[in-house]
């Protein structure tokens, strides 16, 4: 915006000019406002008035063909915490199993090596 005494150019919102002094009228900052919301209301209504794709972008969120949706993502993280979990009930297994195994190698040591005890 430029002062009209000076032709500074200055700041929208301000009520004096800092170069001049001079005292702005609220009414010709309301108006140039008015025309850029008139222009933004037209804009809008040209862009309403465009034909929309039906695929928007909440669709290909939820697309499971989309490796980035927050559907194959979910998915995804749901199957790498069942292969933790399955990975971690094996171990469990082998170490049940192992100390089983322990046990009965050790009883059978000691009923070879002492075998009247």
């Amino acid at each position: 915006m430029k002062c009209p005494e000076c032709l500074e150019v200055i700041k929208e919102k301000v009520l004096f000019c800092p170069y001049c002094g001079y005292k702005l009228k609220i009414k010709d900052n309301l108006d140039k406002k008015d025309i850029k919301i008139q222009e933004l209301e037209e804009k809008v209504a040209e862009l309403k008035s465009q034909p929309t794709t039906k695929k928007d972008y909440f669709s290909s969120i939820e697309d499971p063909s989309n490796k980035h949706s927050l559907n194959y993502k979910s998915k995804q993280k749901q199957q790498q915490v069942r292969s933790t979990k399955l990975i971690g009930r094996i171990i469990i297994f082998l170490c049940v199993f192992s100390i089983i195994l322990i046990i009965l190698l050790i009883s059978l040591a000691s009923n070879f090596l002492f075998p009247y005890y």
